[in-house]
């Protein structure tokens, strides 16, 4: 009684297990995956010489910007690479800066 007990109970994490190594990823593991393929696509894009680094549009943004930068994607829009930088400024205000990942250019400001 004992043994069906425990193996009743460990189902499923054995199952969960078994779906992790199978490369099966949970539900809210989109998010995860959705940015790191966003990090490879920066990164190629960057070895293609397509775009600037991130530590250049860094230096750009912080002289632009009155708060602190929290999250950071890379797409594409309109046919141009882009970074999109979210920032809380100080009164406590979220914001984005969209940012040109070729040349630097500022293309603009929304509110969060």
């Amino acid at each position: 009684m004992t043994r069906s007990l425990i193996r009743k109970s460990t189902a499923p994490i054995v199952a969960a297990l078994v779906a992790i190594m199978l490369g099966q990823a949970p539900a809210n593991a989109g998010e995860s995956q959705d940015k790191e393929r966003g990090q490879e696509r920066a990164r190629r894009a960057f070895e293609q010489g397509e775009v600037l680094p991130l530590v250049e549009i860094l230096k750009i943004v912080r002289s632009r910007i009155d708060g602190e930068i929290v999250e950071a994607e890379f797409e594409r829009e309109d046919g141009i690479w882009v970074y999109e930088i979210k920032y809380i400024t100080k009164p406590g205000r979220m914001r984005e800066i969209y940012v040109n990942a070729q040349s630097g250019q500022v293309i603009k400001f929304e509110d969060d």
